[in-house]
């Protein structure tokens, strides 16, 4: 199985696994679901401050800034999966950029102004409309709304995940071919159950026929069709209940 794993992420780089399909700009055009609206603009103006910022080590910069360019690089390049939260481990370093631009408009005003009411004014503002952009308050409300689409579909795949012990035999312990990441909230929902989303190779389930490992899986839904050698698997159970994608 380790090896396994190990090859289905080395593939991540070439090849577009699960649907995770996208083009160059893919991470440009998802940088609003990590950063909230409009602060990452100020990521490329962080940068040209901090050059100018005496109290910022030079080495340690410029190391943070190819971090950040090498990561961002491979990703949008390179690697042909793409997933908005393969950027997650470089969020803090982008982070500190635009809190130098924060910094940098607060500390202007109050030389600016040279009062120190205006400066906690300033402050107290700044500080209401990067809440504002970060958690963007209306994106919340549509996405809550019961008119949307998508989250319902959300709610109602949980629901089929939550009953899924009451739904398979007590001796199956694998389920596969949920949505991508549902495999997350089907282990979470149903104690003792190993998921994977999409399913296993072929390989693999050869191995299983030898163990005589019953396998259950939900049923073809959109992208997420069975393959012949999971439909002939003879071990295999099937559950009728339709994911929606």
């Amino acid at each position: 199985m380790a090896t396994y794993v190990f090859e289905f992420n080395r593939r991540h780089i070439t090849e577009a696994l699960e649907g995770h399909e996208g083009d160059s700009y893919y991470y440009i055009d998802h940088l609003m679901y990590l950063f909230g609206e409009y602060l990452y603009y100020l990521i490329p103006l962080g940068i040209l401050l901090s050059f100018n910022n005496k109290s910022i080590n030079a080495k340690l910069n410029w190391g943070i800034i190819g971090a950040l360019n090498f990561v961002f690089i491979f990703f949008s390049f390179i690697a042909q999966t793409k997933v908005s939260t393969y950027l997650f481990f470089i969020i803090p370093l982008a982070l500190v950029y635009i809190s130098i631009v924060l910094d940098f408009a607060i500390q202007l005003i109050s030389k600016m102004t040279k009062s120190e009411l205006i400066t906690v004014c300033t402050t107290s503002l700044v500080s209401i409309l990067v809440a504002l952009s970060a958690f963007n308050p209306i994106w919340v409300k549509d996405y809550l709304s019961p008119t949307n689409l998508e989250r319902n579909d959300h709610i109602y795949n949980a629901r089929i995940y939550r009953n899924l012990n009451s739904t398979v035999p007590d001796s199956i312990r694998v389920v596969m071919n949920m949505n991508s990441f549902d495999d997350i909230n089907v282990m979470f929902y149903n104690k003792g159950i190993t998921a994977y989303h999409w399913t296993l190779t072929e390989a693999a389930f050869k191995t299983f026929e030898q163990k005589k490992l019953p396998i259950a899986v939900y049923e073809s839904h959109g992208k997420y069709q069975l393959p012949k050698y999971v439909q002939d698997y003879p071990y295999l159970f099937l559950i009728k209940q339709r994911i929606i994608d």
